[in-house]
Formats: C-alpha cells, structure tokens, sequence
C-alpha cells in the first residue's frame, strides 16, 4: 500500500435507479400493440484517487466514473392473421441496456497509479527476493530492483462511458400446419449500441517489425508499466433465424424438430471478472 492505510483496498459503492413504464393496446380485435420505456440512471456516491500523471501524460483523470442516464423505448406487435389463432405474426424493437459486471469499474478504484507501488525484480543466484508472510510488513525495497521496475498500473475511463446496450428486434410467424403440427420461423438480430472497449494508452507503435510484418510497441511513459482506458465501441452485431415444427399428442407427449442459423461479431465481449 502507498496510502496510510496498509489494508488499502478498491472499496466503492453504486446506486443503480432504475424506471419503467408501459402499456398493452387492443388495435383491433386481431392486433395488440405492447410498448414501453425504461430509463435507467447508475450513481457512484465515491470516486477513485485523482492521479495528476494520468491527466498530464494522456489527457484522462484517474478520478471518473460514470454518470448518466440511459434510455431504452421498446415496442411489440402481435397479429392475428386468421383470427382463430392458426396463423398470427408478431415482432418487435427496441432499445436494451443493463448494467455491466462492477469489476470493471473496481479497476478505476484499485489501479489509480497511486494507492498501490508494484516492484519488480527478477530473481538469480546473487539476488533473492525475501518471502515475508506478514501481508502487513511487506518489503518496500528489493535488492535488484531497479527503478524501472517500480512501474504502477493506471486506469482510467471514458468521461462519456456509458453502460452497454444494444438494438434488438425480431419478427416471427406461426402457423398450423397438416396431420395437427404447428411451425413457427423466428428471425432474431441485434446491433451493437454501446458496448466496452479496452486501450493500453501506455503502448504505441516504435516503426520496427515483428514476425509476419506485426508492429512493434514500446513504452510511452517507462514509469508506468499499463494505462488502460476503458470507452465504448459501436461495433458488433448479431442475427439468427431458426424454423421449428411441433406436434403436441393428447397424452402429453410431443415431438419437435428445428433447424437454427446465426452469425456473431464483436470486438471484445466482457464476459470475464478480470
């Protein structure tokens, strides 16, 4: 710890307010209309460290969080083509966002670039590094270390990060179909609003070439080891469409096939805790 504190940990506190409202309207007898509106607003009563070499270096304050509000219309129509239920289509759109996983955030509050020092040395013969077991009492000088290798972690945000979401709609058509089957195609895609994005700001090109032509990188500031930058991307998409044929028996028993075929791409998909 390079705080007061020598148990000093990435501790925060988020409100996530959250609103909806919404209704169902019978067009006609054969077509209902369901539409609503969401808006959601996270707080973060705390902020992280303000550290001035982030600023200063590449224009990004340790000391954000996100604040904003978020909007999300949806709408959804159901028709009754026949009107006894044997042929209806339906679809929909709209507007989805929820909160990410919070470790995400958690960076900003561990890797400011000054509550915690990170030393490095490589171990050899002539150079121990000592084991002490006391997490309290931990060696803030080791032999070898040089000191570029007291390189600490910064991370920063998007002050216009928001959370991600995406556009999502639908449509689908069932239907009966001979001998008591029923079939129902579904086509189901989504575009990428907002979504994470991750940049080591601390690593840029230097002009020479790796294997197969790869640029090379080089530190941009030799004090810091990462300075990652957390910001939204607009990228990715997906789509599916799937047909499935059912027949229901009287006995409780039924029998089903389907087909399904989709596409996925996004850039980087936050799925981990680290």
């Amino acid at each position: 710890s390079a705080t007061s504190d020598p148990l000093q940990r990435a501790a925060f506190k988020v409100r996530q307010w959250g609103f909806y409202a919404g209704d169902q309207w019978r067009l006609r007898p054969d077509v209902t209309l369901t539409y609503g509106v969401r808006a959601d607003a996270p707080t973060f009563p705390e902020k992280p460290s303000s550290n001035p070499i982030a600023v200063a270096a590449f224009g990004y304050a340790t000391d954000v969080v996100p604040s904003h509000l978020q909007w999300s219309p949806r709408v959804g129509i159901n028709y009754d083509l026949s009107g006894t239920g044997t042929r209806q289509l339906r679809g929909g759109i709209g507007l989805f966002s929820g909160r990410p996983a919070y470790v995400w955030i958690s960076n900003q509050f561990g890797n400011t670039g000054i509550d915690f020092t990170r030393i490095g040395a490589t171990t050899n013969a002539a150079n121990r590094i000592p084991f002490v077991a006391d997490p309290l009492s931990q060696p803030k000088v080791v032999t070898g270390a040089t000191a570029g290798s007291f390189t600490n972690e910064i991370d920063v945000i998007d002050p216009d990060f928001k959370y991600p979401s995406v556009l999502r709609g639908n449509a689908g058509y069932d239907h009966q179909l001979f001998g008591g089957f029923y079939g129902t195609l579904d086509f189901v895609f989504s575009k990428t609003v907002k979504d994470i994005k991750y940049q080591n700001l601390n690593f840029a090109p230097n002009g020479a070439t790796g294997i197969g032509g790869r640029p090379m990188f080089s530190r941009v500031n030799t004090s810091l080891s990462d300075v990652i930058l957390l910001e939204n991307t607009t990228k990715g998409h997906t789509w599916n469409i799937a047909y499935e044929a059912r027949r229901p028996f009287s006995n409780g028993f039924f029998v089903q096939g389907a087909y399904s075929y989709g596409q996925a791409k996004s850039i980087m998909d936050g799925t981990s805790d680290q």
